[in-house]
């Protein structure tokens, strides 16, 4: 998947791509679960959410147990029987139930990236990253084949850089796609010292966007709750520094592009 950019026309994207059954899709864009609650008492909202969380349960992006899984199945059966009795205006209590145990299923409302590399535990072991609730959930491959899920936590990240490494010819079939060849690593507190973990994905600029929105997100939640730090230095403004080395085309073609950004301290840490 990659998220349109505010400039791009969806149209013209979908007309150029050289991708096959390439798709525009409508999703919402924040990555904390407790916002649906703002948006139930508009419907068109809540009608994007709700088959939202069908389709995320559908390509296991969100995971639910099997009796969650039978319970929201229940639910949805009944929505679909009597939504026809109800008004557009008029909420309907199946729906309502469904959105309410969604809330409760595991990678509820994440965005799963399609599979990539790490360098952790070691170099070359593949991952499947899923981002939202201001965490990285990588479930990681490890060499002997077993599974291990690890968690970074957004409030433990100082910093992270995307980097361009060069373009990639990937064949398949007669099909020839040239894909970029980036690297995302972000510095982690972990055991009391700095670390930094590199994740190789040609989605490193939609997970950047990820790790920005959660970071945001969280900054407007803590202002709603401390109002006094509004007008403090335009808080809660730009809290990301966004740095990019190229100095001219020269330095682009002769060394790798990158983009870090630095978590900068709110007034009340200065």
């Amino acid at each position: 998947i990659k998220k349109l950019v505010d400039f791009e026309l969806p149209y013209v994207s979908l007309r150029s791509s050289e991708v096959e059954n390439f798709q525009v899709g409508l999703r919402k864009w924040y990555l904390d679960p407790s916002l649906d609650s703002r948006l139930m008492d508009c419907r068109a909202a809540v009608d994007l959410i709700y088959m939202q969380a069908i389709q995320d349960i559908e390509k296991e992006w969100a995971k639910p147990t099997e009796v969650q899984r039978q319970k929201l199945e229940a639910l949805q059966k009944e929505d679909n029987q009597t939504k026809q009795s109800f008004a557009s205006s008029i909420p309907r209590p199946p729906l309502e139930q469904f959105l309410e145990l969604s809330q409760e299923v595991w990678h509820y409302g994440y965005v799963q990236l399609d599979p990539c590399t790490c360098d952790y535990p070691e170099p070359g072991c593949g991952t499947v990253l899923s981002v939202g609730n201001n965490e990285i959930s990588c479930c990681i491959t490890l060499p002997d084949n077993q599974t291990q899920d690890v968690i970074f936590q957004m409030n433990r990240v100082k910093c992270w850089q995307v980097t361009f490494l060069g373009t990639l010819l990937d064949t398949d079939g007669p099909q020839q796609t040239l894909n970029q060849n980036l690297e995302l690593r972000f510095q982690y507190s972990e055991d009391s010292h700095w670390q930094w973990f590199v994740i190789y994905t040609k989605q490193a600029f939609l997970l950047s966007s990820c790790l920005k929105k959660m970071i945001s997100e969280k900054m407007v939640k803590q202002a709603a709750e401390n109002p006094e730090m509004l007008g403090l230095w335009g808080w809660p403004g730009p809290l990301l520094r966004a740095t990019a080395p190229v100095d001219d085309l020269s330095s682009l073609l002769l060394r790798p592009l990158w983009f870090q950004y630095q978590l900068l301290p709110s007034p009340l840490q200065a």
